[in-house]
């Protein structure tokens, strides 16, 4: 005799699969437009998860590397000082 869990399964067919697809489709797309947020999601669970994990020096985004060098003045460059 069959049960009824067997019979369920017994077809899946491309028209019992596309609204799943779909469904998956819709979840990855909305997943995608906030991508920035979702990863920054996952990589502060999987710090919070795994102990001793260093954490990287680095500046806030838009921000300089670092100091930057002096950038002589027009009077350092010509030797004569007040004129421009």
């Amino acid at each position: 005799m069959l049960h009824p869990v067997n019979v369920l399964f017994a077809y899946v067919g491309p028209e019992t699969m596309l609204p799943l697809a779909s469904a998956l489709a819709a979840v990855v797309g909305v997943l995608l437009f906030g991508w920035r947020w979702v990863a920054g999601l996952f990589t502060s669970a999987f710090n919070a998860l795994v102990p001793g994990r260093r954490k990287r020096d680095s500046a806030p985004h838009g921000s300089p590397p670092g100091p930057r060098p002096a950038v002589p003045t027009d009077d350092e460059l010509t030797g004569t000082p007040g004129t421009r």
